[in-house]
């Protein structure tokens, strides 16, 4: 089971999850600070329970901030497409059930959301209105 560490941005204050066992250093996802301190411990079931019940609007993304919002670890299994006022994420091959987990928390922490369709399945989070 993956541990996860809670952090708040000393820059920015808000708050979010890192996964504990690959972590060199925690960035926010909100201002890209690597200042953070250190607020608690999670199991990845807790994390995903409590991230999809605290869900709040959030700004509007690009490709660009979308693929910088993963490690790139998990960047290399995503492709990243603009469609319409969307920007959908899809598995280049299997994820299986950590990466999809985390891959998940990600989007969802940041406004997005799973499209359950099969093969066709992928991830949606809204895009920058050019």
């Amino acid at each position: 089971m993956s541990k996860w560490i809670e952090c708040k941005c000393s820059e920015c204050g808000a708050e979010f999850e890192v996964e504990l066992e690959n972590t060199v250093c925690a960035r926010c996802p909100k201002c890209n600070s690597l200042e953070a301190e250190i607020i608690g411990f999670k199991s990845v079931e807790e994390s995903l329970t409590i991230a999809a019940k605290t869900e709040e609007p959030q700004r509007a993304l690009s490709v660009e901030d979308v693929r910088a919002l993963f490690p790139s670890n998990l960047e290399e299994l995503l492709t990243f497409e603009k469609k319409d006022n969307t920007i959908l994420v899809r598995p280049r091959r299997f994820l299986g059930s950590d990466n999809f987990a985390k891959i998940a928390h990600i989007v969802r922490s940041n406004g997005g959301e799973y499209i359950s369709a099969g093969k066709q399945s992928h991830f949606r989070m809204p895009a920058k209105k050019e």
